[in-house]
């Protein structure tokens, strides 16, 4: 409720904060499907590698979603591809320019992001196989989690971005809902 009550007053929006918590779902199918392949019961050490995963996905999402806004306000500063008055705006962009922006933005934060994941993962890796009973849940959890979480997240926000921006006209780059 804190991380929920942060988010909304630094974005001063409702929005941004749900577009960036509906990505915790998204590693959560992956904390799953790491503990059903190895055949891990659920217990108190893979609730924490799921807070610990959360977290980091959650990361991964404001990166992501400030990295767009900040392309938006850049494409609007240089004025490239400003939709016309009168004509239908996405964020004050031609749809296209808009949609160009939410693929080069998950495109420059690929990088960055996979990194992140493939450092962390390949961390855990031996608490994954050699960390006995005890660390071996919390390992999977985390790293399939954040395999998959963060691989779904770089195609899935973009999409919800548009899917906000284009059909319930909310404005990425302004403040407020």
């Amino acid at each position: 409720a804190l991380v929920i009550l942060c988010l909304v007053l630094q974005y001063n929006s409702a929005v941004k904060p749900l577009l960036i918590l509906l990505t915790v779902p998204l590693s959560v199918i992956g904390g799953l499907l790491g503990l059903w392949l190895r055949g891990i019961p659920f217990g108190f050490m893979e609730t924490l590698g799921f807070l610990a995963l959360f977290g980091t996905v959650l990361n991964a999402a404001i990166l992501l979603i400030d990295y767009t806004q900040q392309l938006i306000c850049e494409k609007l500063k240089a004025g490239e591809g400003l939709a016309e008055e009168g004509e239908r705006n996405y964020c004050g962009l031609t749809r296209e320019t808009f949609r160009a922006a939410l693929v080069e933005a998950s495109q420059v934060r690929l990088l960055p992001i996979f990194m992140t994941t493939a450092t962390t993962v390949a961390g855990l890796t031996s608490l994954m196989f050699g960390g006995g009973p005890l660390f071996k849940g919390l390992a999977t959890v985390f790293a399939v989690g954040l395999i998959v979480g963060s691989t779904i997240t770089l195609f899935v926000l973009p999409a919800l971005m548009a899917l906000f921006v284009e059909n319930f006209r909310f404005n990425l780059v302004g403040s407020g809902d």
